[in-house]
């Protein structure tokens, strides 16, 4: 049978003394925590065999209150609150960017208007150019046409003089070769009537090409301003 005695670890001292006499105080007790030895008469000298067997602790008391574990250490994994620290409100959301309108967006872009303007100057010396030509060309339509018209109204004043003299002014020869004379000058008159339609609808061909070209131009200009402000407005 396993019996505990409390002891100051001497051999003094009046409950070791009088428990001396059931049982040894284990000598490797340390002081002031009781030791466990074997009183078993049947075995050992005088029946008594010392066993020393590991003491057992208590927990320690520290101001009237036991503390059972150990505080826990606080967790600052995920979760957390940012920006306030412990206990902190939580830091304000960022600020959005206003939201700018396409027009104060495309006036502001300097590289957009920049571009605006050099196809605008690009545009407008074109068809400074284009209706230099075309005044031109319609000038000297008009200085050939009535060069024709003085040409034909002498011809045929010369040609009846021709035949005037001749004594056949009246004749079926003179009226067939005024009439292939006349044929022969509007043919001209209509070769150049045509020269001259061709020539306008080619120019107003330029100029639809030379507008079109123009406004493809700005419009990829402006797709490309829109795109620079979807990009500044998401960072």
């Amino acid at each position: 049978m396993a019996r505990q005695i409390l002891g100051d670890g001497s051999n003094g001292g009046t409950s070791a003394g009088s428990d001396f006499k059931k049982g040894f105080i284990s000598p490797t007790a340390p002081k002031g925590v009781a030791g466990i030895v074997n009183t078993n008469p049947s075995a050992g000298v005088g029946g008594l065999v010392p066993s020393y067997q590991s003491p057992s602790y208590s927990q320690p008391s520290y101001g009237g209150g036991s503390y059972a574990q150990a505080p826990a250490t606080p967790s600052f994994g995920i979760g957390a609150p940012t920006g306030g620290g412990m206990g902190g409100a939580p830091a304000p959301a960022p600020q959005s960017k206003p939201v700018m309108s396409e027009g104060d967006w495309l006036s502001g872009d300097s590289e957009y208007q920049d571009q605006l303007t050099q196809y605008g100057t690009a545009l407008t010396d074109f068809l400074a150019r284009l209706t230099k030509q075309k005044n031109d060309f319609t000038q000297d339509y008009e200085v050939a046409k009535q060069g024709l018209d003085r040409n034909e109204t002498n011809g045929l004043q010369n040609l009846g003089e021709d035949f005037t003299s001749r004594g056949l002014a009246n004749s079926g020869l003179f009226a067939n070769s005024r009439k292939e004379a006349q044929t022969n000058f509007q043919g001209q008159r209509d070769g150049m009537n045509t020269a001259r339609d061709r020539a306008l609808s080619d120019f107003t061909t330029q100029e639809t090409d030379k507008r079109n070209s123009t406004k493809m131009a700005q419009d990829n200009a402006r797709k490309s301003s829109l795109g620079r402000m979807s990009m500044n407005q998401q960072f």
